[in-house]
Parts: structure tokens; sequence; C-alpha cells
């Protein structure tokens, strides 16, 4: 488990202290503390919950503001596009992800390598989250979804309309960002349930 704040870069070892990490629950179930993921739906927020009772409350997804922008996908390439890190880097931790991203992070001791690899991948989201907010407010759905190759993501939200006479100026930029956070709060609402054994 990897966890980024101001103060520095920690690297949670999920086997040897798989009771312990129940510890973290209040801060994750805090609303008062934004937790910030890349593509959590997938995997991240079934797993703390499975694995260790932790469920999410407070989420920004940068890859679900990255969606709503048509910005990279992925997290690498997304930390490039907002100079996050430098090119010479980004070709770095391609390498690092090719090599680690699907190996057996259960052999222990981890390498090195690996571990700088689990790091990178939160380190920056932090200051990926201020970017992609300052982008999200200064987003023009009608000039900017022009940008990208064949228009707007097929499944971007729907550009609000023109405000009316009495609508407050910068009323389309608050549905920016808001259609970000309602597409982050999504994956903390699934709840992970066991599957059904198959009928002998």
């Amino acid at each position: 488990v990897q966890i980024s704040t101001a103060d520095g870069d920690y690297v949670v070892d999920a086997l040897a202290l798989r009771f312990e990490l129940r510890a973290l629950a209040p801060a994750f179930a805090d609303p008062k503390i934004r937790k910030v993921f890349h593509a959590c739906q997938g995997v991240d927020i079934p797993r703390l919950q499975r694995d260790f009772g932790i469920f999410v409350v407070n989420v920004f997804d940068t890859q679900e503001a990255a969606r709503v922008l048509g910005a990279p996908l992925g997290l690498v390439a997304l930390y490039a596009s907002a100079g996050v890190i430098s090119t010479a880097r980004r070709d770095e931790l391609e390498l690092l992800k090719r090599a680690y991203q699907n190996c057996d992070w259960r052999s222990r001791p981890l390498s090195p390598a690996q571990l700088e690899y689990a790091v990178c991948d939160a380190r920056h989201l932090v200051d990926l989250e201020a970017y992609l907010n300052r982008e999200l407010r200064n987003f023009d759905p009608l000039r900017d979804y022009g940008l990208p190759p064949g228009g707007a993501p097929r499944d971007a939200p729907k550009p609000p309309p023109p405000p009316g006479p009495r609508e407050a100026a910068g009323d389309e930029e608050a549905d920016m960002v808001a259609a970000a956070y309602c597409r982050s709060q999504r994956a903390t609402l699934c709840l992970w349930r066991a599957p059904r054994s198959p009928r002998l």
C-alpha cells in the first residue's frame, strides 16, 4: 500500500502488517480529508474493503478528472502532460511500469526498483490533483472538447447549457469540477461482495 502526504512517501507492507492496516480506517473514512487516487474503482477501493475493512470517503480520482478533460488516462502520461514530471522521468517510469506493474508483489524482500515504482505511483498525485482542478476550473467544453482527435471523449459529460441572465458567471466551470468529483465518488459507493459459490 503506497501513501504519499505533504510530509513524505510511505510504502506499507500489507502482508506483514495485514491486521494493523485497519488502523488507517478512520483517516480513510474521514470526510474532511480528501484522498487522491488514480483509477481507484477497479482494484484499490474493492481490495481496501475486502482485505482490510477500509472504506474510503471523499475521493478525487485523477483518471476521472482526466476523462472529463479529454487528457491522457494513463498515470505516467498524465503526470508528463501536466508537467509534474520531466520527459526523461516519464521514460524511466514507463520502463519501471513495464517491468513491475504485473510482477509478483508477494515476493519478499522487494527490490529497490520495485519500491521506487511503488513510491512514484503515489508521490505526485497531490500535485496532479491541484493541476487538474485548475484545468477543470478553466475548462470551456465547447472550446476544449474540439481539441482531442474525434472531438469530445465518448463518455464525457455533455457540455452544460449557456448560463441564463440570472445565473452567476462560472457555472460551467463549477459543473466540470462537479462532474469530476461525482465520477470519483461513484467508486466509493460500490460495496465489495464475496462471489457466490456455484451450486453443485
